[in-house]
């Protein structure tokens, strides 16, 4: 999925839980003056023996 530059301000925060004790936060903001920011954070455990998630 493209992200582009809105013409309106656009907001969105998102906080969710994923398979195998991943948590997952994410800010997407965007507005008239041509900028598009996406940031994303994922921290958890993987289903994998001693498997551990951070981006």
């Amino acid at each position: 999925m493209l992200k582009r530059p809105t013409d309106t301000p656009y907001r969105s925060f998102t906080v969710g839980y994923k398979s195998a004790g991943v948590f997952s936060e994410a800010v997407d903001l965007g507005g008239r003056f041509g900028y598009r920011l996406d940031l994303v954070n994922e921290d958890g455990n993987t289903p994998e023996d001693h498997g551990h998630l951070r981006r």
